[in-house]
């Protein structure tokens, strides 16, 4: 019965998967509202625009998908310039 009871204990609801649901949840918002931007733009044959916003948008979708990726090359080229 005692090893029942730390099984079910085991299972309770934490605050751990919060920050991983906020990037979830920005990046679905960020996506929609993107998508929404590039039809206007688009469908206005403001062609130019639509694609910096793509490209804008993909830089700022691969900083939330992995920010520790960008960090560790910003460091590396400070220290490729001031050693």
């Amino acid at each position: 019965m005692n090893n029942l009871m730390f099984v079910l204990g085991a299972t309770l609801p934490s605050l751990d998967n919060v920050t991983s649901w906020w990037v979830t949840q920005g990046k679905d918002i960020l996506f929609m509202i993107v998508v929404f931007v590039l039809l206007k733009y688009v469908f206005k044959q403001q062609i130019g625009k639509a694609v910096g916003l793509a490209v804008f948008a993909g830089l700022v979708w691969f900083v939330i998908t992995d920010p520790q990726t960008i960090f560790t090359a910003i460091a590396n080229l400070f220290k490729m310039l001031f050693g």
